[in-house]
């Protein structure tokens, strides 16, 4: 029993000291940029390619398909409306997944 309260005292201590050299680094990433010498422009930021719709729509997608909590959160949501009584089941899902989408994107 003494081990471990020695190994708890340990960990409560090293969670401390995390806390506190996190809070030393953002008040030091405050001081920096408060007291920077920059006029505020915002001519140092380099300007970022502008691109197409489509594209974007395409690399979210394949984002949220490569996500396992987007599937996980439909395997989980969607069967408490898909009745396997009222027709087939992949045409529900998708049904209720392009309900979805196009619920997204209004």
């Amino acid at each position: 029993m003494q081990k471990y309260n020695k190994e708890l005292h340990f960990m409560e201590f090293s969670t401390i000291w995390l806390f506190v050299i996190a809070a030393a680094y953002l008040i030091y990433l405050g001081c920096k940029i408060l007291f920077s010498t920059s006029d505020g422009t915002t001519s140092e930021i380099p300007k970022a390619p502008r691109k197409k719709s489509l594209k974007i729509f395409y690399e979210s997608a394949l984002v949220e398909v490569m996500n396992p909590k987007t599937a996980l959160f439909f395997l989980a949501f969607f069967p408490q409306f898909i009745s396997p009584s009222t027709g087939s089941v992949t045409v529900q899902f998708l049904l209720l997944g392009t309900i979805f989408i196009i619920l997204a994107f209004n």
